[in-house]
């Protein structure tokens, strides 16, 4: 298990790629560390990774839409996020 915080570098990207031209992999350019999200290695994986991804793609959205409305309005302390609290 790997818990990590990481923020991303100015020169951030996120891109597929193809590992041996098989396994197809998400890489994570933080700039400057790396980190890649692979197919899991189990019957089913690719489901768990469909699932993931979508689910990463859905929360990865509305935090963009939220840091975004913010720097349009800028930060009110009266107005709470929309965001769930963890």
């Amino acid at each position: 298990m790997l818990n990590a915080t990481c923020s991303p570098g100015p020169k951030s990207t996120v891109s597929v790629r193809w590992i041996a031209s098989k396994q197809p992999t998400l890489v994570i350019h933080l700039d400057p560390e790396s980190m890649t999200i692979q197919l899991p290695p189990f019957a089913g994986g690719d489901l768990v990774l469909i699932r993931f991804l979508r689910e990463m793609s859905r929360e990865a959205g509305k935090l963009a839409a939220e840091l975004e409305a913010r720097r349009v309005a800028g930060p009110s302390p009266e107005e709470p996020s929309t965001l769930k609290k963890t």
